[in-house]
């Protein structure tokens, strides 16, 4: 099951002073999970921390045996890539990946690639 992991505290340092508008992930997780309601994959989950503070907004592709992909200084703008993404994700071999099967405009955010999560 592919899943589509977006830091709703991103930008975690931005002063927002008293206003309770959303943080920019808050608004990418809430859009995700709109976009996703109608589909099972990917799953869409709003997380507190990804750990890509100085470069906010991030997101993370995963799938069980694969790579996992995190993405850094993203917008709305790039949503319908991150879909394709966890697409292609969903259905590469485990050890297929190359950073040509993202989106055009997901490559140069490319900002942490971590393996495979190897069960025990």
């Amino acid at each position: 099951m592919v899943r589509l992991l977006i830091c709703r505290t991103c930008p975690r340092y931005e002063p927002r002073g008293l206003s309770a508008a959303p943080t920019l992930g808050a608004e990418l997780a809430a859009l995700a999970k709109r976009r996703a309601a109608a589909q099972t994959d990917p799953v869409v989950r709003a997380v507190n921390c990804l750990a890509g503070c100085k470069n906010p907004c991030n997101a993370v592709v995963e799938d069980d045996g694969k790579p996992r992909l995190r993405f850094s200084r993203l917008t709305p703008e790039h949503l319908d890539d991150l879909f394709v993404a966890a697409a292609r994700i969903g259905v590469m071999a485990a050890d297929e990946f190359d950073a040509a099967m993202l989106p055009d405009s997901l490559r140069g955010r490319l900002s942490a690639l971590s393996p495979a999560k190897i069960d025990d």
